[in-house]
């Protein structure tokens, strides 16, 4: 087995499934952001070992897209639950999964997966910012205009910590992308999770809709963000 982690699939995916069902959605946004020549960076939440970071490393790389590739984790699994929304979907009430620390990882990873990606993108382009969201975000935000974010936050708090962030930062841009991956999780429950985390980000920042673009495997929705006072 290697000893690169960003090699590894996800998990419930085996590597050749997840090259074709990853793969092929994450090329489908790098294609797009080259081909709409949106400018900014890749920014992902939620890195677990970096198999969809490679991928966005990897693609840059490919397509000579400009920008750099932040990667926010906190390594040591999930977060205590501070939400009745958490604490009472589907995920940790019932198939009890996303537990407090669930998905933690070895001592020094991010310094394993910010060095492989680095060997793919070059040129210093990797940030990998270990932490929760909520205390990392204020003290160390990506820069502006990011061109795709992806969401794999798992939870409903984080993701709208997440959210809310990149909305009233004015980090996003007109035709820049919204991955959230874990979208049809909680039995797709749109007062659950992710979907009610956008929900509510998009009704708090009025500004902006999200246009569905397309799904990919059992659990991902790509949306295309678009600013109302663009073009008006």
């Amino acid at each position: 087995m290697s000893d690169d982690p960003t090699l590894l699939p996800p998990p419930s995916y085996t590597r050749e499934r997840a090259d074709a069902v990853l793969g092929e959605a994450f090329r489908r946004f790098a294609e797009y952001v080259k081909g709409a020549r949106i400018p900014g960076h890749f920014v992902e939440f939620g890195t677990f070992r970096g198999y969809t970071a490679r991928w966005m490393a990897t693609l840059m790389a490919e397509l000579g897209l400009a920008g750099e590739l932040w990667l926010y984790d906190s390594f040591e699994g999930l977060p205590e639950h501070a939400s009745d929304v958490d604490r009472t979907s589907y995920e940790i009430a019932q198939h009890k999964v996303w537990r407090p620390g669930s998905m933690k990882l070895e001592s020094g990873i991010e310094t394993r997966i910010e060095a492989s990606l680095s060997s793919v993108l070059g040129g210093g382009r990797v940030r990998v910012v270990k932490g929760f969201f909520d205390r990392t975000l204020p003290e160390r935000s990506p820069p502006g205009p990011i061109a795709l974010a992806h969401v794999d936050c798992d939870l409903y708090a984080s993701a709208r910590c997440v959210l809310d962030h990149l909305f009233s930062r004015g980090l996003l841009q007109d035709g820049g992308v919204l991955v959230c991956d874990d979208w049809n999780c909680n039995r797709a429950n749109p007062r659950l999770g992710e979907r009610r985390a956008l929900a509510e980000a998009l009704e708090a920042h009025p500004r902006w809709e999200a246009e569905p673009w397309f799904s990919y495997g059992w659990h991902g929705q790509a949306f295309f963000l678009h600013d109302r006072e663009a073009h008006r």
